[in-house]
C-alpha cells in the first residue's frame, strides 16, 4: 500500500507526471501547436484534473492557444487575469482576452465585460471621448480629432456585436449627463454620420480598425481616394468659429488630399448647421455673427 502511494504521489509531483503517463497524445498534440489540446490541458492544470494543478502551466497552454485565435482559450485567459476567484490580477490582459474572445462571439466572455469591466463597453469608452467637460480642458488644434476616431472604432464594433449604434450613444449620453440635452442631439448625429462616411470610405477593414481604436486615421479602401488616410476636419473652420474646434460634433472624416487644403469660406451647409446650433445655444453670438460674415474675423460673403 505505501509502495502504491509513494508511486502515485511521484507521479503527481512530476511536471505534468500524470498528464505524461495517462495523456501523452494529448500533450505532445499541444505542444505541437494543436489548439484544442493546448485548450484542454490549460483546462486541465486550471483545475488539477489528472495532472498537478498548476496556474501557470494553464495559462501557458492557454497563451499558446489564445495566440493562435482560440475564443475559448482567450475567454479562460480574460477570465484568469481578471481574477474570478478572488482579486483582480492584470486588468489591461483581462480587457484584452476578454475583448479578442468577444470579437469572436463568445458570450461568456461579453458578459465579463459588460459586467466586471463596463469601462471597456463602447457606450462607457464614447460617453468619456464626447463629455462637454472633458473636451473643454483640450487645448491645442485638433485635439479632439483622436476622440472622433476613437468613437467611430466603438460604434462600428458595437454595431459588429450586434448593438444598434443608436442604443449606443443614448447610453452614453445617459453616462456623461447629457442625454435630453441639444448637446447630445448633436453629437449623436454627427457620430452616426461619421460611421456612414467611415464604410463608405472603407475604413472599417481591420487593420483600419486597430488604427480608429488608437485614436488614429485609417486608410480608404474605396473609392477614388484610396490610399489616402482618412482625417479628422472641422465643418465650420477654425478661423471662423475657434470655440467650436475641439467639440467632437463638429468634425467629419475626410481624404487627407482634402483635409490639408482646408479653406475658411462657411459652406452653405456649414451656415446652415451653425443656424441649427446657434439656435440650442451651442454656438455664441460672436460666433454665429462671425460665421454670416457680418464682423472681421468672419468669412467675406
Amino acid at each position: 500500500m505505501k509502495i502504491t502511494y509513494l508511486l502515485l504521489l511521484t507521479g503527481l509531483l512530476s511536471v505534468g507526471g500524470m498528464a505524461r503517463n495517462y495523456y501523452p497524445q494529448l500533450i505532445e498534440e499541444a505542444d505541437a501547436g494543436d489548439v484544442e489540446a493546448q485548450y484542454e490541458m490549460g483546462c486541465r492544470f486550471s483545475s488539477g484534473s489528472c495532472v498537478v494543478k498548476s496556474e501557470k502551466n494553464a495559462v501557458k497552454y492557454w497563451t499558446m492557444a489564445a495566440d493562435q485565435g482560440h475564443a475559448a482559450s482567450q475567454f479562460m485567459l480574460g477570465r484568469y487575469y481578471l481574477g474570478f476567484d478572488g482579486g483582480v490580477r492584470n486588468k489591461k490582459e483581462a480587457i484584452k482576452w476578454l475583448t479578442k474572445s468577444a470579437d469572436q462571439g463568445n458570450s461568456g466572455a461579453k458578459q465579463a465585460l459588460r459586467l466586471y469591466l463596463p469601462e471597456s463597453t463602447p457606450a462607457v469608452a464614447i460617453a468619456a471621448q464626447t463629455d462637454p467637460a472633458k473636451l473643454a480642458t483640450l487645448k491645442g488644434e485638433g485635439a479632439a480629432n483622436p476622440r472622433l476616431q476613437k468613437c467611430v472604432y466603438w460604434l462600428a464594433y458595437a454595431e459588429a456585436q450586434g448593438e444598434k449604434p443608436e442604443a449606443v450613444l443614448d447610453e452614453s449620453a445617459k453616462l456623461n449627463k447629457t442625454a435630453g440635452t441639444p448637446y447630445a442631439g448633436f453629437v449623436s448625429w454627427g457620430l452616426l454620420e461619421n460611421l456612414k462616411i467611415a464604410k463608405e470610405l472603407g475604413l472599417l477593414t481591420p487593420e483600419g480598425m486597430a488604427e480608429l481604436k488608437r485614436g488614429k486615421s485609417a486608410t480608404i479602401t474605396k473609392g477614388q481616394y484610396a490610399g489616402q488616410e482618412a482625417e479628422a476636419g472641422l465643418v465650420i473652420p477654425k478661423a471662423v468659429c475657434p470655440e467650436l474646434q475641439n467639440q467632437v460634433m463638429n468634425l467629419e472624416l475626410l481624404p487627407a488630399s482634402l483635409n490639408r487644403s482646408p479653406s475658411d469660406k462657411v459652406t452653405d451647409r456649414a451656415k446652415v448647421f451653425a443656424k441649427e446650433l446657434y439656435d440650442a445655444k451651442l454656438l455664441s453670438d460672436e460666433g454665429w455673427t462671425k460665421v454670416q460674415g457680418l464682423i472681421p474675423g468672419g468669412p467675406k460673403n
